[in-house]
């Protein structure tokens, strides 16, 4: 198993080998480095290598691809192109790794938790169960961990001396049974907790109540649902009803107050096959959608083909993420995260703004290309850690805090500053070791949040 880096400036091509063990018996890491000695040979590298990375994800002939998608595919393996990025200006930038993670993990005690909380805490951490899912409150940033058939509450408190943020246990609640879930979600105001299920099915958990209050599904035996997402990023906090979900071929808003729950009239049922493999909603509603194949699509409404496919660059898209203008969407592969700057480069004069990709179809010539973030492969051999496998990395979680992208690997935790992406620093510029298996790592407000397997 292996991953790439490419340094155009000095034309170092140089990878990551495990060897697998079962055919094997070496298990260390390497680092290997390959250097042309000059720019016919480096450019002759990048091409063949493009070509390969396209045919396998398209399966199309290189040859018989436009001209655009070929520089779109060599650009980004050369990964050159430097990212515009304009901060917004807010009081509260965000924090670093270093003095501001929140580690959800039991092992620190709040001032004032009740003996019958920590009891209560100890009964929700035991059992075989690992912590599977974390989904955060954009309302008091509370974090809700799924574990097994239990789920657990942790609020978000700032008493103690040093005034930063921690999370404290609250409750926990029990399910009769396993729940088995691929993802779950606030809804309605953040009064319940939606879950999708590995059977297809979505449990309704009203949180006031303490129960289930309802289970459904859309009727299509032929695609099962494999996503869903609020209507826009942070509809979660508002009373509205509808979702917006993804099968392997059709993007539709589901209402689960109807019998049909599939909103007909805002569906779009494609013919070939996407392979849709994740969604996500920006601040205003526009909806991307990444596949296994690798492309991404940008919607502006349901019901409609999308404005903009980007091209596929090998890695299936496991999530998504979107900066809350929607300028800046955010893919997570197995082992790189692409970010891309979405917004066109001509202005629109009446509207006295810049029109992004879900708005107007890019030319087959100016389709964004990716920033490609990874870990050094002298970095990987150090971790010593095995494969790796990006959890889902998300931007700064309010509506200001954009600068800094997050995620995790293993039992490490990393994070880019989208101003040093802006000049051309694609690799970490902080990590972090923690003693345990990290499931995820996500922002709340201008906290960090990590939640270990155990």
């Amino acid at each position: 198993m292996s991953w790439n880096y490419f340094e155009s400036n000095i034309h170092n091509f140089s990878w990551n080998h495990i060897p697998r063990p079962c055919i094997e018996r070496d298990d260390r890491c390497y680092s290997l480095l390959l250097k042309t000695t000059d720019f016919e040979d480096w450019r002759e590298l990048i091409v063949n290598f493009g070509q390969c990375i396209y045919e396998t994800s398209s399966q199309i002939p290189f040859y018989k691809s436009c001209k655009g998608d070929q520089d779109y595919v060599i650009n980004a393996i050369e990964n050159n192109i430097q990212i515009v990025f304009e901060e917004q200006t807010n009081e509260n930038n965000g924090k670093y790794i270093e003095d501001e993670t929140d580690s959800v993990d039991s092992n620190h005690e709040e001032e004032g938790t009740s003996d019958e909380d920590k009891e209560e805490e100890l009964k929700f951490m035991s059992g075989n169960a690992a912590n599977e899912i974390l989904t955060m409150s954009y309302k008091n940033h509370s974090a809700y961990i799924l574990r097994g058939n239990k789920l657990g509450i942790y609020h978000s408190s700032s008493s103690n001396i040093s005034g930063r943020s921690s999370l404290y246990f609250s409750s926990s609640t029990s399910f009769d049974e396993t729940i088995s879930a691929r993802q779950a979600m606030l809804y309605r105001d953040e009064s319940s907790y939606l879950v999708l299920k590995q059977d297809n099915r979505v449990a309704h958990y009203d949180i006031e109540h303490g129960k289930i209050v309802d289970e459904w599904g859309i009727d299509d035996d032929n695609d099962a649902l494999v996503s869903l997402a609020p209507t826009s990023k942070y509809a979660q906090i508002t009373n509205e009803p509808t979702l917006i979900g993804i099968t392997s071929n059709a993007v539709f808003r589901i209402d689960p107050r109807s019998p049909e729950k599939v909103v007909q009239q805002q569906c779009k049922r494609y013919m070939i096959k996407t392979d849709f493999s994740s969604l996500t909603t920006s601040d205003v509603g526009h909806v991307i959608i990444g596949s296994h194949r690798g492309d991404i699509r940008l919607f502006d409404q349901l019901g409609q083909m999308g404005k903009t496919t980007l091209p596929p660059l090998g890695g299936s898209v496991q999530s998504l993420d979107v900066s809350a203008d929607g300028r800046y969407v955010l893919a997570t592969c197995q082992h790189y995260l692409m970010l891309y700057d979405v917004m066109h480069k001509d202005y629109d004069d009446q509207q006295q703004q810049h029109i992004l990709g879900y708005k107007k179809m890019f030319g087959m010539d100016d389709k964004p290309v990716p920033n490609i973030l990874k870990i050094r492969p002298e970095q990987i051999m150090l971790m010593d850690e095995g494969p790796i496998s990006f959890t889902k990395a998300t931007f700064g979680t309010n509506r200001y805090n954009n600068r800094n992208i997050i995620t995790s690997t293993g039992p490490y935790v990393l994070e880019w500053d989208m101003i040093d992406i802006s000049k051309g620093e694609h690799y970490p510029c902080r990590m972090q070791k923690f003693d345990d298996h990290v499931v995820t790592v996500t922002y709340a407000d201008n906290n960090i949040v990590v939640v270990k397997r155990n």
